[in-house]
Formats: structure tokens, C-alpha cells, sequence
């Protein structure tokens, strides 16, 4: 079996309609053959500068740290410019 490459994708972007809440779901195709879906919540203060951001596993809803090497990936991905 010839393994793939790890790869992550913008699967859909929502925001509230106050524009504070901003959320990225994400599609991870990890190099061992599974696929994992995340949701990075961006909270916005009234300037719009983010406030804060949360990670988590969409499926087991397990919060991942931002410091973490697979939260440091993710938040690489959004700010290159999806």
C-alpha cells in the first residue's frame, strides 16, 4: 500500500451574522489513510481582531492546543490563506 501524503482542507466556513464568531471546519487526510475533520472557532472583539481561537475534534469535540504540533499545523493552514 503506497502511503499519502497528509494534507488538510477547507471544508466550509461559517460566520455569525454579527461577524464575531468566525467558524473553519477543516478536513485533515492524515498519511496513514484516515480522515479527520476540526473546527477552529475564532472569536472576534468589536475591532476585529481575533480574541480567541479554539481547536476541536469535530467528532469527539477533544479541544487540541494551539501549541500543540497538530494545532500549530491547523492554525499554519488558515493563516496561509485558504
Amino acid at each position: 500500500m503506497i502511503a499519502r501524503e497528509a494534507k488538510f482542507y477547507l471544508t466550509k466556513k461559517e460566520s455569525s451574522s454579527d461577524g464575531l464568531i468566525i467558524d473553519y471546519h477543516i478536513l485533515l487526510e492524515d498519511a496513514d489513510g484516515e480522515d479527520v475533520k476540526y473546527i477552529v472557532n475564532d472569536q472576534m472583539n468589536n475591532v476585529g481582531d481575533i480574541a480567541g481561537t479554539i481547536i476541536s475534534n469535530a467528532h469527539t469535540e477533544e479541544i487540541i492546543p494551539m501549541n500543540s504540533y497538530l494545532g500549530k499545523k491547523i492554525i499554519n493552514f488558515i493563516e496561509s490563506g485558504i
